[in-house]
């Protein structure tokens, strides 16, 4: 056998035996502190970050926010708990990011007691299939896909600041309607959000303008930044989580497609178990390891267009030589 290979397997087997997500043991959630908004202030819940970083962008000093998720919960497979539960009752808004990412939100969240409103974000973004914008590195017959069993597209629309507008104006129309006295001041709030996302949306695609376009990350988040700034995504999990096994048969994929694209570099993430990406560093030549955020589980103070810049100084750094 040939003697990458064998680390491969190596890799493979250990890390098999522990999850691919570093999922943290984390404080309590944001709803569990306080149930009631100070003053005459609507309470909102955000499901996960950027959508709690939306949210405060556009509800200003008229609403508190609080994130449903604790910092460090993993987004895609949390479990509330009763207080949780009991929490979001108290709330008039609950905002989500949708396409079937909150599932649990669906399966054990709902109250029956509540009786504000879900303002699902999507609403109104182009979805993109999960076949799409991932190269040749996915194969629909691969048992590595855990995710079309549930989904059938891609639920990171939020890595695409043209979408990411859109699902402001949702929060902004919707806040409206709940809160009208105070409508005008959460549009504009919106407008000013949005021409800050613009910005950056121009700004990515101008930094990456004449740079190379095929970039391979870990798990299959990034399909809706590929498809913005025309980018081929490869990837080395063939899923919409970061948390599942990877095989010796993707570590092998990506190597053959690394050296194939003259890829130097591979993505990680911030709480993923390092040695699948480090293997394949391994492997190609030239190769390392920088970090490009999916957003979903941020536990510093950066705002989302912060980190997203952090991403396109990642990007350029990457592609850009």
């Amino acid at each position: 056998m040939d003697s990458w290979k064998v680390v491969i397997v190596t890799v493979v087997a250990a890390i098999v035996a522990v999850p691919m997500a570093i999922i943290l043991t984390s404080p309590p959630s944001d709803t569990q502190a306080a149930s009631q908004p100070t003053d005459d202030k609507l309470l909102v819940l955000a499901s996960f970050y950027p959508i709690e970083q939306f949210a405060m962008q556009v509800g200003g000093d008229m609403v508190e926010v609080k994130s449903i998720l604790p910092p460090g919960a993993e987004p895609h497979h949390w479990d509330p708990t009763i207080q949780d539960v009991q929490n979001m009752a108290h709330a008039d808004a609950v905002v989500v990011n949708g396409v079937g990412y909150e599932a649990w939100l669906v399966d054990g969240f709902m109250s029956a007691d509540f009786d504000g409103i879900i303002i699902d974000t999507s609403e109104g973004v182009p979805l993109l299939d999960l076949a799409e914008g991932t190269g040749d590195h996915r194969d629909p017959n691969d048992d590595d896909h855990h995710d079309e069993h549930t989904l059938s597209h891609d639920p990171h629309i939020w890595l695409n600041p043209a979408n990411a507008q859109i699902q402001v104006q949702n929060i902004a129309d919707r806040l409206s309607a709940l809160d009208p006295d105070n409508a005008e001041q959460y549009r504009a709030n919106a407008d000013a959000y949005k021409r800050e996302l613009s910005q950056l949306d121009d700004d990515i695609e101008t930094a990456l303008q004449g740079c190379q376009r095929e970039i391979l990350t870990f798990h299959q988040a990034f399909a809706y930044l590929a498809d913005r700034y025309d980018l081929t995504q490869y990837v080395v999990l063939k899923s919409t989580t970061p948390h599942g096994e990877v095989s010796t048969r993707s570590l092998e994929q990506a190597i053959e497609i690394a050296n194939a694209n003259d890829i130097t570099t591979i993505f990680g993430e911030e709480t993923i178990d390092p040695r699948a990406v480090d293997v394949v560093a391994s492997e190609i030549e030239g190769g390392k390891v920088m970090q490009l955020s999916p957003l979903e589980n941020v536990q510093d103070d950066g705002t989302y267009t912060e980190i997203m810049y952090k991403n396109l100084e990642a990007l350029k750094a990457a592609l850009c030589q």
